[in-house]
C-alpha cells in the first residue's frame, strides 16, 4: 500500500471512526485483502466490468483458506 504499519493502522482507524460517527459511505480502492476484510461491508471487484460483488467473505473468502469467488 505504500504505508508503513503505523500509518496503515491510523488510516484504518480513521476510516472506521468516520463511517461510524458520520454514518457515511467510504469508497476505498485497494488490493490489500486484509484491509478490505477489516473495513468493507460490501466489495465490488472490477476487471473492465464487475467480476464479483457481495460481502467480503463471499467475494474474497475468509482468512482460513476459503477462496471465495474465483477471480482469475
Amino acid at each position: 500500500t505504500g504505508l508503513d504499519a503505523d500509518s496503515g493502522r491510523w488510516l484504518d482507524d480513521t476510516l472506521l471512526a468516520l463511517r461510524e460517527k458520520r454514518r457515511t459511505t467510504v469508497l476505498l480502492v485497494s488490493h490489500d485483502r486484509h484491509r478490505i476484510r477489516k473495513l468493507a461491508d460490501m466489495v465490488t471487484v472490477l476487471n473492465r466490468s464487475v467480476v464479483a460483488e457481495g460481502c467480503p467473505a463471499d467475494v474474497l473468502g475468509d482468512e482460513d483458506g476459503d477462496d471465495g469467488v474465483r477471480l482469475a
